[in-house]
């Protein structure tokens, strides 16, 4: 059985905060789920 995570996010999120926890979680052998409050595309910024 296989550790669960949940990742909040919103608009706008910065891109590193979401795509380098959720890569490396699953190199860790995670099954990772990214969340936002509603259903559709997420805009990533890059600072």
């Amino acid at each position: 059985m296989s550790k669960k995570v949940l990742i909040v996010a919103g608009d706008a999120v910065e891109a590193l905060e979401i795509y380098y926890p959720y890569y490396r979680l699953l190199e860790e052998g995670f099954d990772v789920t990214i969340a936002a409050p509603r259903k559709k595309k997420l805009h990533t910024v890059v600072h």
